[in-house]
Protein backbone atom coordinates (compact mmCIF):
# COMPACT_ATOMS: atom_id res chain seq x y z
CA UNK A 1 0.00 0.00 0.00
CA UNK A 2 2.86 2.41 0.74
CA UNK A 3 4.14 1.96 -2.83
CA UNK A 4 0.76 2.96 -4.30
CA UNK A 5 0.58 6.00 -2.02
CA UNK A 6 4.09 7.12 -2.97
CA UNK A 7 3.30 6.68 -6.68
CA UNK A 8 0.15 8.76 -6.33
CA UNK A 9 1.93 11.51 -4.39
CA UNK A 10 4.51 11.74 -7.20
CA UNK A 11 1.79 12.01 -9.86
CA UNK A 12 -0.29 14.68 -8.13
CA UNK A 13 0.66 18.34 -8.36
CA UNK A 14 0.04 21.16 -5.87
CA UNK A 15 -0.36 18.94 -2.80
CA UNK A 16 -0.48 20.98 0.39
CA UNK A 17 0.28 18.73 3.36
CA UNK A 18 -1.72 19.56 6.49
CA UNK A 19 -1.41 18.49 10.10
CA UNK A 20 -3.75 15.77 11.31
CA UNK A 21 -4.98 18.10 14.06
CA UNK A 22 -5.85 20.87 11.57
CA UNK A 23 -7.87 18.46 9.41
CA UNK A 24 -9.63 16.94 12.43
CA UNK A 25 -10.53 20.38 13.79
CA UNK A 26 -11.72 21.60 10.39
CA UNK A 27 -14.17 18.74 9.80
CA UNK A 28 -15.32 18.69 13.44
CA UNK A 29 -16.06 22.42 13.39
CA UNK A 30 -18.12 21.93 10.23
CA UNK A 31 -20.19 19.11 11.79
CA UNK A 32 -18.70 16.28 9.77
CA UNK A 33 -17.72 13.24 11.78
CA UNK A 34 -15.09 11.61 9.58
CA UNK A 35 -12.87 8.60 10.16
CA UNK A 36 -9.19 8.81 11.09
CA UNK A 37 -8.42 7.38 7.66
CA UNK A 38 -10.22 10.26 5.92
CA UNK A 39 -8.35 12.74 8.13
CA UNK A 40 -5.06 11.10 7.15
CA UNK A 41 -6.09 11.13 3.47
CA UNK A 42 -6.83 14.85 3.55
CA UNK A 43 -3.69 15.67 5.50
CA UNK A 44 -1.61 13.95 2.78
CA UNK A 45 -3.46 14.90 -0.43
CA UNK A 46 -5.11 18.30 0.17
CA UNK A 47 -5.32 20.31 -3.07
CA UNK A 48 -3.67 17.57 -5.15
CA UNK A 49 -4.47 17.23 -8.82
CA UNK A 50 -3.14 15.22 -11.72
CA UNK A 51 -3.22 11.93 -13.58
CA UNK A 52 -3.14 8.70 -11.64
CA UNK A 53 -2.35 6.79 -14.80
CA UNK A 54 -4.06 5.66 -18.00
CA UNK A 55 -6.06 8.87 -18.38
CA UNK A 56 -7.44 8.83 -14.83
CA UNK A 57 -7.38 12.42 -13.63
CA UNK A 58 -8.42 13.66 -10.19
CA UNK A 59 -8.69 16.98 -8.41
CA UNK A 60 -8.81 17.00 -4.63
CA UNK A 61 -10.28 20.28 -3.50
CA UNK A 62 -8.45 22.55 -1.12
CA UNK A 63 -9.82 22.05 2.38
CA UNK A 64 -10.50 25.78 2.67
CA UNK A 65 -12.90 25.61 -0.30
CA UNK A 66 -14.65 22.33 0.42
CA UNK A 67 -17.61 23.74 2.40
CA UNK A 68 -18.38 26.48 -0.13
CA UNK A 69 -18.13 24.06 -3.06
CA UNK A 70 -20.45 21.57 -1.35
CA UNK A 71 -22.94 24.37 -0.80
CA UNK A 72 -22.63 25.51 -4.44
CA UNK A 73 -23.37 21.97 -5.66
CA UNK A 74 -26.26 21.55 -3.16
CA UNK A 75 -24.70 18.31 -1.98
CA UNK A 76 -26.63 18.14 1.31
CA UNK A 77 -29.93 18.59 -0.56
CA UNK A 78 -29.14 15.88 -3.10
CA UNK A 79 -27.39 13.10 -1.19
CA UNK A 80 -27.41 12.28 2.52
CA UNK A 81 -24.30 12.02 4.69
CA UNK A 82 -21.87 12.79 1.86
CA UNK A 83 -19.23 15.43 1.47
CA UNK A 84 -17.79 15.95 -1.99
CA UNK A 85 -14.04 16.55 -1.87
CA UNK A 86 -13.06 16.65 -5.54
CA UNK A 87 -13.72 15.53 -9.06
CA UNK A 88 -12.36 13.65 -12.01
CA UNK A 89 -12.04 16.96 -13.86
CA UNK A 90 -15.29 16.16 -15.66
CA UNK A 91 -18.78 15.16 -14.66
CA UNK A 92 -17.98 12.86 -11.74
CA UNK A 93 -17.65 13.95 -8.11
CA UNK A 94 -15.33 12.27 -5.63
CA UNK A 95 -16.92 12.01 -2.21
CA UNK A 96 -16.95 10.51 1.22
CA UNK A 97 -19.96 9.07 3.04
CA UNK A 98 -19.27 10.08 6.63
CA UNK A 99 -22.01 7.83 8.02
CA UNK A 100 -20.74 4.67 6.29
CA UNK A 101 -17.07 5.82 6.30
CA UNK A 102 -16.68 5.00 2.61
CA UNK A 103 -15.11 6.79 -0.33
CA UNK A 104 -17.32 7.08 -3.41
CA UNK A 105 -17.83 8.50 -6.86
CA UNK A 106 -21.12 9.96 -8.08
CA UNK A 107 -22.20 12.12 -11.05
CA UNK A 108 -22.49 15.84 -10.30
CA UNK A 109 -25.73 15.92 -12.30
CA UNK A 110 -28.37 13.74 -10.70
CA UNK A 111 -26.22 13.30 -7.61
CA UNK A 112 -27.76 10.58 -5.51
CA UNK A 113 -31.24 10.56 -7.05
CA UNK A 114 -30.72 9.75 -10.74
CA UNK A 115 -27.79 7.49 -10.05
CA UNK A 116 -26.68 6.16 -6.66
CA UNK A 117 -23.08 6.56 -5.56
CA UNK A 118 -20.54 3.91 -6.47
CA UNK A 119 -18.57 3.03 -3.35
CA UNK A 120 -14.81 2.75 -3.81
CA UNK A 121 -13.64 1.53 -0.41
CA UNK A 122 -13.44 2.27 3.27
CA UNK A 123 -9.86 3.54 3.28
CA UNK A 124 -7.92 5.81 0.99
CA UNK A 125 -5.66 3.11 -0.41
CA UNK A 126 -8.65 1.05 -1.55
CA UNK A 127 -10.21 4.29 -2.84
CA UNK A 128 -7.24 4.91 -5.15
CA UNK A 129 -7.02 1.26 -6.23
CA UNK A 130 -10.75 0.98 -6.94
CA UNK A 131 -10.87 4.35 -8.70
CA UNK A 132 -8.31 3.07 -11.20
CA UNK A 133 -10.37 -0.12 -11.67
CA UNK A 134 -13.59 1.91 -12.03
CA UNK A 135 -12.19 3.94 -14.92
CA UNK A 136 -10.60 0.92 -16.53
CA UNK A 137 -14.01 -0.81 -16.49
CA UNK A 138 -15.70 2.34 -17.85
CA UNK A 139 -13.42 2.31 -20.89
CA UNK A 140 -14.45 -1.21 -21.86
Amino acid sequence: MIILEEKIRVNLDDIETLSLQFVTDFFSSNVFSVSDDFVEFYSKFNNGCGELGDDVYIEIWNINEIIELNENYDVAKNIDNVIIFGSDGGDMALGYDYKLNKFLIVPFIGMGFLEPPYYLGDNYNSFFENLLVYYKDEEQ
